[in-house]
């Protein structure tokens, strides 16, 4: 009789209420070897580096007569309204209208490169 098995019959004697669930668990002995027990992770491990998600390129916002006249004001679009006008469209206390696609205007700004403006910028503005 192996190690393992000596354990858990030890086991299963000091735990009645553990008897009654050894008949199913020891219907079948499982080969370790076997690599149809191997189970993947589907995720890389925590200490792996994963790589960085790709941002979406920021576009310019067109005049206040373009925007009006793209239809900016009545449903906000990231391609004829420019990425600062869409994503502020997000902002909840603005209520425009938009495509729904992002929760709100940080999760907005989050998937699109830094604001250009913003990169020039001094560190103490």
């Amino acid at each position: 009789m192996m190690k393992g098995t000596i354990f858990f019959t030890t086991a299963l004697a000091s735990m009645p209420w553990l008897l009654a669930l050894a008949p199913a668990c020891m219907a079948q002995p499982v080969d370790a070897s076997s690599s149809a027990n191997v189970v993947e992770p589907t995720s890389p491990p925590a200490n792996s580096t994963a790589p960085a998600p790709t941002l979406l390129s920021w576009i310019e916002q067109p005049s206040d007569v373009e925007l009006e006249k793209n239809g900016c004001y009545d449903m906000a679009n990231e391609e004829t309204c420019g990425t600062l006008f869409y994503c502020l469209s997000y902002d909840a206390t603005l209520e425009m209208p938009n495509d729904k696609k992002y929760t709100d205007d940080k999760a907005c700004f989050d998937a699109h490169e830094e604001y250009p403006q913003h990169k020039a910028m001094p560190a103490n503005a």
